[in-house]
């Protein structure tokens, strides 16, 4: 059986290596020579080039002036209706005790700030959220989000938009 599979194996080797053999013999290097023609014109240099390039003409100074463009108000000065205008809160924090909320709210008064214990009722408890707000631009309210986490009160911004009446 061994000598089974020798003689397989080197049969195949023969036959591999009499294809390899053949195929290196038929490849053949093919060399191609190109004829370079020498340019009749002349190139310029540089400088010959920059003394001959065309004059630029401008004609928008004299077309932009008298041309007019509407623009739009800017976003501030167009009318906003209040009724549906978003307002923001800050957020500190939410407490299941009324007392806890109440300290909380007392720790941010003490930094000069209005700011009140909102409850809500979840189901068969109730919720106790410390706010501060509302403030009828983003930036404000940014504003002293940004001074209270300074003093170590980390809050987030909440955007409240007014439910329309029926």
């Amino acid at each position: 059986m061994l000598l089974l599979i020798l003689l397989i194996f080197a049969f195949v080797s023969g036959i591999l290596f009499v294809t390899h053999r053949l195929r290196s013999q038929r490849t053949t290097t093919r060399t191609t020579q190109i004829k370079i023609k020498k340019l009749s014109k002349k190139i310029p240099s540089s400088t010959q080039a920059k003394n001959t390039a065309p004059s630029m003409h401008y004609d928008f100074y004299k077309m932009l002036p008298s041309m007019q463009v509407d623009v739009l108000p800017e976003a501030n000065e167009m009318p906003v209706s209040k009724e549906n205008s978003p307002f923001y809160v800050l957020q500190f924090a939410s407490f299941s005790d009324k007392e806890v909320a109440s300290s909380y709210e007392d720790k941010i008064r003490l930094l000069g700030f209005d700011a009140k214990v909102i409850p809500i009722a979840r189901g068969d408890s109730m919720i106790y959220r410390v706010q501060l707000g509302p403030f009828q631009d983003e930036l404000s309210a940014e504003k002293i989000r940004d001074e209270l986490q300074s003093q170590g009160i980390n809050g987030i911004l909440v955007t409240l938009t007014p439910r329309k009446n029926p």
